[in-house]
């Protein structure tokens, strides 16, 4: 609801080819979008019409991709039942890709994931613009971040456009791990 009252419009960005995603091939489609209104969270002032991105998950998508996740599960408890040594890694294999699945569908995973990727490339040196989730316009299917200008670290064609080495790029982000990092335990007295 607060999304409402603060994003004025939004756009399909031709950038995106959003307008041609259907919901079988993407979880959410993006929006290039304007604040209706000034917008004040926890210190942070947004002013009126500031750009941002509003990425929005189709609806019925995770309750499809739920019910296609629940066919492959059995599908591979069938092959488990008939080959044991073949099925038992597809079970397996699964039921990881199921968890990783649900994960996908909750957009607030997405916005700790961007700020966890940011921390994670700025720890290791590593110069890239992450876009910044805008705290209290993130939910379980919506996601405001702010906007910033440029490309994809996947489009080839700008990098090359820009000089930059792509194969180097990726082997120099391979090598941070990008992942949140879970606190040290500490130790026992």
């Amino acid at each position: 609801r607060l999304m409402d009252r603060y994003v004025a419009s939004a756009r399909c960005t031709s950038r995106n080819r959003c307008s041609r995603a259907s919901p079988r091939r993407r979880v959410g489609q993006v929006h290039l979008a304007r604040l209706a209104a000034p917008l004040d969270l926890d210190g942070q002032t947004k002013p009126l019409g500031e750009q941002l991105v509003v990425k929005v998950q189709h609806a019925g998508v995770a309750a499809l991709a739920k019910r296609d996740m629940s066919a492959v599960r059995r599908l591979c408890r069938l092959v488990r039942w008939a080959h044991p040594p073949l099925g038992a890694p597809l079970v397996a294999i699964a039921e990881a890709w199921g968890g990783e699945m649900e994960a996908a569908f909750d957009f607030r995973q997405e916005a700790a994931n961007l700020r966890a990727v940011d921390d994670n490339l700025k720890a290791a040196g590593i110069e890239a613009v992450v876009p910044k989730p805008i705290d209290g316009l993130v939910g379980a299917r919506a996601l405001a971040m702010g906007y910033e200008p440029g490309f994809e670290v996947t489009d080839a064609e700008a990098l090359a456009t820009h000089g930059v080495d792509a194969e180097a790029l990726m082997v120099r982000i391979v090598q941070v791990d990008t992942r949140p990092q879970p606190e040290p335990e500490p130790e026992p007295r």
